[in-house]
Parts: structure tokens; sequence; C-alpha cells
């Protein structure tokens, strides 16, 4: 059996047994499966070369051992060659494999080398969807312990036997059979095991009864004599066809002939008794967590005890077993997170690895880092793939790892994100993901990393990461704040720099947020180290000590908006770091009524959403929504403009227990006639610099009292004109206090202070603070973690 390329023939099954005289050259050898096949070539006494595209672990070890390895593709390499072994991935131009037709080497697909290297064994093979790895070590383990020495193949590392590939001396032969591109129907095996049967490999099985029938086919290899073992729980295995060979269940199930019972689960271990038709086999403890690993077990045991291992022998093996390199593989902990590696990549396998950490890290966050693999089963499974993600607290989808498919442009990892019920985050890269991770995690977390690609190299680093933040914790929580923060920082900051009073002293940490995944970052920073914490927005109605501010002061720069439009009506999503004014301006311009009364305004949108800020009649909060928060507790809520409790300049933002932070706002607009809108904005702003006074100021210091303006009251007490220092209270507004250029904080306090006293004494009324003060002020209680905007500016203009 063969296929044929553009070039030549690659043969699916051997023409030749093989010869010692034979030199194999593997295209490919890096991979698990190849570099096994290398490793029992090179045992059996053949040489051996081979080349990957890159220079990898894998690679520098087949060369100790005895291979001649290459990195990158080129006819040369042959040299010497008396047959090529290529794998599915590798294209039909491949100039290695044209190289080999044009001299008259023949090109052996994998499978056809594993029909030769298993010539004239006993041979094992163990075919599945998921779990096919783990059993086939636990077989081999098994038959090793009896001293019966298999030779095998595995398509991963098992530290307990030295590596994925060994040539023994017993007559037995234990081996994955891999379904990818049928390669399995390449081999002749005497006992076949399927641990299930699901839809997978979409790119050469394009329906679910396409790859089922494979499975049937392949077994139906087994020969009268032998034996098939098919998992009674999975429904896939077990309406398989039966085929000539005996079929024998294993499972949970009760009518199975290999039946685990009395599962006792535990953090550290699984122990369950099985039952040999019905009759007690013995109890059995696993060190691996999880149901799936336990029907994993318990093949390799059916296996085992046919093949003649003692109970005994099989209960020592299994205890001992601590699994294959990325198959829940313990990878470090650091600044009390754990990190985890699984190889899952299909949902199931997913679904089943997060089940197995609740098992292992009861009581525990769990943090999923899915690396989705290949575009067809992205395309094909995006949808349960979200959907087994559920199964984590927190869950992070990276782009899709191609493999040996082109990027066809239409599918990305967030299609795996938009499935994922309760939400989940798309960072492409691991950079980006490193950024978005790190100030989330706390201590106590379990963070896995999951799929088939290069995902398994984004655990290791990261663990660096959080070493490096776990050292800087000796130093404060500041400097673990600043070790965790992926973004820009500056220590000491002037906060005069980042209010229109001008004035204010430094904080002690500022953290710049560029993106709404920064602001919730940043604050979930501040939260788990304990320290003061306050988002400042435009600074626009907010005093600073000029003692400055003792704790984190998170910069709201988050930027973001998009247009949900239906007909003549449209809602505006931004993020709440959006300068509302220039947002006003915008949405005129292109023809959109609501925010005119906005564009002498220069907070930000989620400031101005804080205290309900308005002018000319209007305010904001009459086209709110929704409102996007991060609550206390580090989640994300939305909550309906209703439920704001929007009134006069104020919200449920502003009550002094509210801990939300305002990530993005929805607001309603309707169409409008663009220069009506523009028109409408001008006039304004005529009436602002006829009203207004200009120069560093907050805007409007004090609330208007029912049915009277603040300003007239200040007027009417004398006080326009007052300086203390360098500031003073204005006389084109009274309302208005101006920074005349080096003001203090201390005196714009003074003269606020100055000019209560002087309208309590004359009219009786106590002026409420349209303004707050922020940092280290003697009256105030020390700064204490909190949240909240110190945001927008003067909420009403009086007429």
């Amino acid at each position: 059996m063969s296929k044929r390329t553009s070039r030549g023939t690659i043969l699916l099954e051997p023409d030749r047994t093989l010869s010692e005289r034979d030199t194999v050259h593997l295209i490919g050898i890096g991979g698990a499966g190849m570099s096994a096949i290398a490793r029992v070539l090179l045992q059996r006494g053949h040489r051996v070369s081979g080349c990957d595209l890159r220079d990898t672990a894998a690679l520098r070890e087949l060369e100790q051992e005895g291979a001649q390895v290459y990195v990158g593709h080129d006819s040369a390499h042959l040299e010497g060659a008396t047959l090529v072994v290529v794998t599915s991935a590798a294209p039909p131009d491949h100039p290695e494999v044209r190289a080999a037709h044009r001299l008259g080497i023949p090109v052996w697909h994998r499978g056809a080398m594993l029909r030769a290297l298993t010539a004239g064994h006993r041979c094992i093979a163990v075919a599945g969807i998921h779990g096919k790895t783990t059993t086939t070590a636990l077989i081999v383990l098994l038959l090793q312990a009896a001293g019966l020495d298999p030779s095998f193949i595995l398509g991963g590392n098992v530290p307990e036997l030295g590596g994925n590939g060994h040539a023994g001396r017993g007559p037995t032969f234990v081996l994955e059979a891999d379904e990818y591109d049928r390669t399995f129907l390449a081999l002749r095996p005497d006992v076949a095991v399927v641990t299930n049967v699901e839809w997978e490999h979409v790119d050469c099985y394009p329906s679910p009864e396409a790859i089922h029938r494979a499975f049937g086919e392949w077994i139906s290899l087994v020969p009268p004599e032998g034996r098939v073992y098919l998992c009674r729980d999975d429904p896939g295995a077990w309406r398989l066809p039966r085929p000539q060979a005996r079929v024998v269940g294993y499972g949970l199930h009760p009518e199975a002939e290999w039946c685990a019972v009395e599962l006792e689960i535990l953090p550290e271990s699984t122990t369950f008794a099985a039952l040999r038709n019905g009759i007690p086999y013995g109890r059995f403890c696993l060190r691996l967590p999880g149901e799936h690993n336990v029907r994993n077990a318990l093949a390799a045991l059916a296996v085992a005890a046919d093949e003649g291992v003692e109970q005994d022998t099989s209960r020592a093996v299994l205890e001992r077993f601590r699994g294959v390199a990325r198959r829940f593989q313990p990878v470090g902990e650091a600044d009390g997170v754990t990190l985890v590696d699984d190889y899952a990549h299909h949902p199931s396998e997913i679904q089943a690895t997060l089940r197995a950490a609740r098992q292992r890290y009861p009581g525990r966050r769990l943090v999923a880092v899915f690396q989705p693999h290949t575009f067809s089963r992205t395309r094909a499974f995006a949808r349960e793939m979200g959907a087994a993600l559920q199964e984590a607290d927190l869950a992070l989808v990276t782009q899709v790892y191609a493999a040996r498919e082109s990027d066809p442009g239409d599918i990305t990892g967030a299609e795996v994100v938009a499935a994922v019920p309760e939400g989940a985050s798309f960072c492409p890269t691991f950079d980006r993901a490193a950024r978005w991770l790190l100030p989330r995690l706390r201590r106590g977390d379990v963070l896995i990393t999951m799929g088939a690609g290069d995902v398994t190299t984004f655990g290791p680093r990261l663990l660096e990461t959080l070493r490096l933040t776990e050292k800087a914790a000796g130093q404060g929580p500041l400097a673990w704040i600043a070790a965790r923060w992926g973004g820009k920082l500056t220590w000491g900051a002037p906060l005069a720099h980042y209010t229109t009073w001008r004035v204010g002293g430094p904080a002690d940490l500022l953290l710049i947020a560029r993106d709404v995944d920064e602001l919730e970052a940043a604050v979930l920073l501040a939260q788990a180290a304990t320290v003061p914490w306050r988002v400042l927005g435009r600074g626009s109605n907010v005093l600073v000590a000029d003692e400055g501010f003792r704790g984190v002061v998170v910069l709201n720069r988050s930027r973001g908006i998009r247009w949900e439009v239906e007909h003549d009506r449209a809602t505006l999503v931004v993020a709440s770091g959006e300068p509302l004014a220039r947002l006003a301006r915008q949405t005129a311009a292109q023809g959109w009524a609501g925010l005119e009364w906005a564009a002498g305004i220069p907070g930000t949108v989620g400031g101005a959403v804080a205290g309900n800020a308005g002018a000319f009649g209007q305010a904001i909060g009459e086209r709110v929504e929704w409102v996007l928060l991060l609550e206390a507790n580090g989640s994300r809520r939305q909550m309906p403009g209703s439920e704001m409790g929007f009134e006069y300049r104020s919200s449920r933002l502003r009550h002094p227990s509210a801990r939300e932070v305002v990530l993005e706002v929805a607001l309603r607009l309707e169409r409008g006639e663009t220069p009506v809108l523009l028109e409408r904005i001008a006039e304004q702003a005529r009436w602002r610099q006829e009203h207004q006074p200009r120069g560093a100021s907050a805007g409007c210091v004090f609330r208007n009292p029912p049915g009277d303006f603040a300003g007239r009251l200040l007027d009417e007490a004398g006080l326009k004109g007052l300086a203390i220092g360098a500031a003073q209270i204005s006389t084109r507004h009274a309302n208005f206090i101006l920074n005349r250029g080096g003001a203090h904080a201390a005196e714009i306090w003074q003269l606020i202070q100055e000019a209560r006293r002087a309208v309590r004494e004359r009219s009786g009324i106590e002026l409420e603070l349209e303004i707050e003060r922020l940092g280290e002020w003697p009256d105030l209680e020390p700064t204490s973690p909190s949240c909240g905007h110190a945001d927008s500016a003067c909420r009403r203009v009086e007429p």
C-alpha cells in the first residue's frame, strides 16, 4: 500500500524487511514519535540520521546516542541513506523527499517503519483519542517488572523508562497506535487496546463516522487468537463493530469484565478495587489524579494479567508510577503559585485535566492557560473547548498553534474565548499572556498550561518571573506590585502633573493603565498586596495633599470605543479612561447626539459616571445603558444604568462604602445633524468663555444646594478675588478656585474652609464639596485601602 505524491511514492506499508545494513534517515527526527523510532533503530545497530526544523534538546540527546542530526532540510543530508522515513506532516514537495525519489531511495511512511520494527514480535498496541501514552507506559512498566523486557515506542517521555523508545530482548513490542492519517492501519497487533473514540483530527477524518470506521477497521486486524480491550465506559469505543478476536471490556461500568469499584479519591492518590468477572482481583493505589487515569490503569492491569504478570507486581508498579512527561506534570512553585503542565488539547482532555486538578488541589483556584492546537481542530471544536474551560476559575487562551497547518486566516484563539460561558481572555502571545496573568495570580493558585504545542515552554518562563516577584516581596508590598506589574510605572510620581489644579505631592507608586485589562490588573494587584490605592483619571475634581499619597495610584488611561448601531440609535461602549470632552466632540462630528453638553468637561468617562457629571441641564446618568464594574471581590459585573443610583452629581459609586471601579460604560445615543450638533457645542463653548475663568482649577468646588447656586452664595458673601498664597477665588465665577502659579494644596484647602465659613455665617447654608480630597491630610484618617475614581470636572455649569 502506498500513496502517490507529485514527485514519487511514499510507502504506507514496508516493501521489504529491515536489513542490519540499512542506514535510516528520519525527516522530523526531533518529534516524539520519530525520536522513539530512532532510539529503537540505534539500539538494534542501525546507522541513523535525521533532520528537524529547530534545534532542540531531543536532537542533542539523539546525537549523544549516536545519531547524525541536522537542523534544517537539505538533500545533502541523505548521503549514505538506504531508507527515508517521513510522517504525515512532511509535505510532498519536501526537498529531502524529492531528493530521495530522485536518488531511488525508498521512502516509507512512519506507519510502515513501525510495521517493520514490530515484525516477528508479539505486538501490543494501544489506540484512543486520549490516554494512550499513559496506558502504554503502564503496560511497559508492568511487563518490565515481570522481567519480560519488552521493546516499546511511546509518544511521550517516562522518567522511569529512561526514554520514549527501547529495543528490548523480550518477544513483546508495546507501542502507541496513532490514529492520525490512519497510521495505525499499517500495524498488525496481536493485542489491541482502545481507550476511547471521539471525533478528532478533522483534517483527515471529515466526520465522527469516518474516525469510528477507522478504529473498527483497526481492531479487525487483530487475529482470532488475539484480544481487544475496549473501554466499557466510552460509548465510542464500546460500540465499535466486534472483531474476530475476543473482546474484553474494562472501566467503571458495572458490566465491564474488568471493573474498578470502591474508588477513594484523595488529593495525593486514588485507590480502587479491581474486579475480574465480578471476582475481587485486588486493591490498588494510583498516584495520578482523575477517574480517567483509573481507567488507564485498569486497562494496563487487564493486559498485564493476561500476559502473565502477577497482581502483587502490578500493585507495586502502579503505586510508584508518577506519570508521563506533559501529562499533569508539576513544573514548580513560586510566590505561592503552583504550576502544572498538561498535553490536553481536545475538549474531553481539557475537561478531564481540570477535573483531575480539582481532585489533586481541592479548594484552590484553578487558572487555565490553553493553547489551541491546529486550525482545523479549533474550527471544529471551539465551542466544546470553551465549554471545557469553564471547569477553571480563570481562563486564558493563546493564539492557535499551527503545527502542520498553514494559517487560513479565519480562526483564532478568540473563537474559543467567545465560547467560554463565564468568560475568558485572549492573549495571542506568551508575552501578553504573562503580562495579563501576573497581576491576577494569587497565593494558592494552581496554574495549568494545556496544549500540544509550545505552550509547555510558558510555564517554566512564568515560574522564573514568579521567583523574581517572590524575591521582591521581601522588599515590601510595593516592590512586589512593581515586580508583578507588566506595564508602565513611576516611583514617587508628583501627582501635581496629573491633576487640573496642578497641586499635590508624590504617590509612592504610580501605575499607568493603558487599557481596561491593565486597569483591572492594577487594582487587583493593589488589593492583593493590601496597600492603599486609588484610581485617578484626569484629576479634574480632586485636591491632592502636598504630602502626596502613601500607596498606589492607578492612572486610568484606558482607551477603547466600540459601536453597536441599529438604524437611528446607537450604543457606544467606552473604556472608562476615555476623555469625556473628546468623546463628545467625536460623536457630534459623526452625527450622533446626546453628549454635546460634555464637550467642555475635562474628566474621563469613568469619573463622569461615578459623579453623574452634567451641564446645561443634562447629566451622563441619563445616557447610561450599563456600567461594567470591577467589584471588590475581583469579579466583573455588568450593572444596568437603572441600578446605578444616579442623583444630582452622585451615584452609588460615591457612597463611602463603595468599592467598585468602572471599567467600561455603555451610552445611548441617537442620530442628529452634524452641523446642528457642532454649533451647539460651539455655543456652549462661547458661554463657558464668557462665564468661567481660565487657569488651573478643578471646576466647580461646591455642589449647588437645593434651589440655589453655590456661586451666587459665594458671591454674596464677598468672596470673589479672595486669595491665600497663590490660591484665589475667581473674580469671574466664585465657585472656581484658581492656582495662579505655585499654589499649595494646603492653601487651596484653607480657602475652601474660609469660603464655607463665610457662606455659613451669612446664609446659614453648609456648602457641600463637589471636589474630593486625596492623600495625607491631617484631619483625615490615614490613607487606607480604597477604590473609586478621583476624576471628572465641574458637574454643572450655572446658566
